[in-house]
């Protein structure tokens, strides 16, 4: 007999198969998953939970309303005023309304340089605004509970 044939012939391949899989040939209410689930597994399962309920960030959604509305509250208070009021229209369509740069800049009829002199203003003095309702960062308004 071959080497080839003895080595791959059914009868030592099945053997080879149940040196794999000893459990198999035993009824299920023999061994009944006490192999499968052993203690130490079942202990890592809920090491591993509770280091992910430890690791899971707070949910701050609830809270990402309110932050917005007091967003368009800061630009509102701090581009108060007649002079503004063209300010204001771009805070409140480019940086509320997120309506995107080529066609806020179309709507003001703004050159790129008056662009870049508004928004600096906006920024500037909604910046100001935005640090003294401790809303900047944003981390330092959702971790304060007050």
């Amino acid at each position: 007999m071959s080497i080839l044939r003895e080595r791959f012939s059914s009868e030592s391949i099945f053997r080879g198969l149940l040196r794999t899989f000893p459990l198999l040939h035993q009824p299920a209410r023999q061994h009944a998953g006490g192999v499968f689930l052993h203690p130490q597994i079942a202990k890592r399962a809920d090491l591993l939970a509770e280091i992910g309920s430890m690791a899971e960030p707070p949910d701050f959604r609830p809270r990402l309303n309110e932050w917005v509305a007091d967003f368009a509250l800061a630009g509102k208070s701090a581009l108060d005023g007649p002079e503004w009021a063209s300010r204001m229209v771009l805070f409140r369509l480019y940086y509320l309304g997120l309506a995107p740069y080529e066609n806020a800049r179309h709507f003001l009829a703004l050159s790129e340089h008056n662009w870049v002199n508004w928004t600096e203003q906006i920024r500037h003095r909604c910046g100001k605004e935005l640090l003294g309702r401790s809303m900047f960062p944003p981390r330092k308004y959702f971790t304060n509970t007050e």
